[in-house]
């Protein structure tokens, strides 16, 4: 995921790219002071944006969302600058105008309110906020107005201001990624996949919006290998372990946690959440809580041999129970460690989900195996996993 930013100024070359927090998944490339006006500027991010646009290049070499960066106190005062505007009007990818250091506005309107400049009994952040909507409305009534704007401060009292940055930029990613041109047959609208390559590689990259990872988790699992859980043709007979480690894999991949040690992907972690779904083996022999020691543990019994239409309860309750101890442990931290995984895991099963997660999947999988062939058809099995994982995966509620 390429990102362009247009910024403070400084010194930084756009043709370096970075990736902040250590995000593999992330690259952003930023251009410092275009502000300043100048056409070798507008030709340097012209020739960049051009490069990084080209169609023959792959998803992750690509640009796919420019964030301009403008002072929201300057915007005020002199508007957004023909630079931004030329910027703008290129049309190549979708551009999000981000202004910046709202925490300042705030600070003046504080001013003004003590020097009685302003007269006023609304809160500052209020009336700073209304003084930016103003400012919408009257640069976007001159200016192209398909260009999207969010505030954005760096200070720790404003951190909530990023949410709306990841979801709007989520959104018109989103929006570019699905814009079909050359007009399309019904047939290939009907083939196209519900999440983009693109947007995918935007809802892997992000470390912000926790339901954007789950739609993109969702959404992976059910095109790659949640309707073969309950046919004859993707699963059966292959080894059980093997079919585990994909499904393992692909649902902490889209996490995208900061796990220096990988231990996410470990043995170890495979084999707890081995045991963490053993009661619904169809031979449940070890100790459920065995998954809470500290020492290293064998995987189940329940995962050796091939996989049997009768283990769909266990692969079903592994990929929720991961789901939710991943939501949960995202919530709570974007760094991974086995403690803080062991811990999460162990939150999860004492806190009673689980077990009303697995009594859920033990009566929906009731008639074994002549049911199987209907769930398939209908997509019940996928559509029990979305419900599931749908119902867990919420915010705490505060008291």
């Amino acid at each position: 995921m390429a990102a362009a930013a247009g910024s403070q100024h400084g010194n930084a070359d756009i043709n370096i790219g970075f990736r902040p927090g250590d995000n593999r998944y992330l690259e952003a490339h930023e251009y410092s002071g275009f502000e300043s006006g100048g056409s070798q500027s507008l030709q340097t991010i012209w020739d960049f944006i051009s490069y990084r646009t080209d169609v023959n290049r792959s998803v992750s070499e690509r640009l796919h969302a420019i964030w301009i960066c403008v002072s929201i106190s300057d915007a005020i005062d002199g508007g957004l600058g023909e630079d931004v505007k030329a910027i703008l009007g290129m049309k190549k990818v979708p551009v999000l105008i981000v202004f910046t250091k709202f925490d300042v506005l705030v600070s003046r309107v504080q001013f003004d309110i003590a020097h009685g400049d302003i007269q006023t009994h609304e809160h500052p952040g209020v009336r700073a906020h209304a003084m930016y909507e103003n400012l919408c409305g009257s640069l976007f009534n001159r200016d192209p107005k398909d260009a999207p704007a969010v505030i954005f401060s760096e200070k720790r009292a404003y951190r909530d201001l990023i949410g709306e940055l990841t979801s709007t930029t989520h959104a018109i990613v989103k929006a570019d990624s699905h814009n079909i041109t050359g007009g399309p047959t019904s047939s290939q609208v009907r083939q196209r996949p519900p999440i983009t390559p693109t947007l995918l590689a935007w809802s892997i990259a992000q470390r912000v919006n926790h339901d954007i990872i789950i739609q993109a988790s969702i959404e992976i699992g059910r095109s790659r290998y949640w309707r073969g859980l309950g046919s004859s043709q993707d699963f059966t007979d292959q080894a059980l372990d093997s079919c585990v480690n994909v499904i393992h894999k692909d649902i902490v991949d889209v996490w995208n946690f900061n796990d220096k040690e990988r231990y996410l992907l470990s043995r170890d972690f495979t084999a707890r959440m081995s045991h963490l779904v053993g009661d619904l083996a169809r031979s449940p022999a070890i100790s459920p809580d065995l998954y809470l020691n500290g020492t290293t543990i064998p995987m189940a019994q329940w995962m050796n041999g091939s996989y049997q239409n009768e283990d769909i309860r266990c692969i079903m309750a592994y990929i929720v129970d991961l789901t939710v101890i991943l939501h949960g442990l995202f919530m709570s931290s974007r760094s991974v460690s086995a403690t803080k995984a062991q811990s999460a895991m162990k939150d999860y099963a004492e806190r009673g989900s689980r077990g009303r997660i697995h009594d859920d999947i033990r009566s929906f999988v009731t008639e074994i195996p002549s049911t199987y062939q209907t769930y398939q058809e209908k997509d019940t099995i996928t559509e029990k996993i979305i419900d599931l994982i749908k119902q867990n995966c919420v915010l705490p509620t505060s008291n």
